[in-house]
């Protein structure tokens, strides 16, 4: 997409960019990215070898996808050993809540207005879901925040 994290990056990565739906193009630019390298594909088949990276980072991503679990294995898949694979989503919220609502009401719109963004996408079942079903490509959460109640 348009790399608005790089500079959240440590100094001397080296950083690849993936969207579906955004042309080949200049991408924002940190002075401190050893390289970057934008390509055009779809995170449900991901163009990279298996074990490519170290870690894998996706903002706002799986809410937007068309298969949450098959990005999940994909990620898995192209993960070296031991990597680590860092994410930022809204998820859906608690059956009956007033979010709840919110999110039911809004999403046919956000999906039209926001590239196929579903405000009420259980991506936490998702990844709990690919997780069972590939014998555990994540074994372990390291830090989980919740901002609304």
């Amino acid at each position: 997409g348009e790399n608005k994290n790089a500079d959240l990056y440590p100094k001397r990565t080296s950083l690849v960019g993936l969207d579906a739906r955004t042309p080949a193009r200049p991408a924002r630019q940190s002075s401190q990215l050893e390289s970057y390298e934008f390509v055009l594909g779809a995170a449900e088949k991901l163009p990279f070898d298996d074990a490519s990276f170290d870690a894998v980072v996706s903002t706002l991503c799986l809410c937007s996808v068309d298969d949450v679990e098959a990005t999940i294995l994909e990620v898995a898949r192209v993960l070296k050993k031991n990597g680590r694979y860092g994410f930022v989503e809204h998820v859906a919220a608690e059956d009956g809540t007033l979010l709840d609502v919110q999110q039911r009401v809004l999403d046919p719109l956000q999906q039209r207005v926001a590239n196929n963004c579903h405000l009420h996408r259980p991506i936490d079942r998702a990844l709990l879901g690919a997780t069972k079903k590939s014998g555990g490509p994540f074994t372990e959460v390291l830090e989980f925040e919740e901002y609304l109640d």
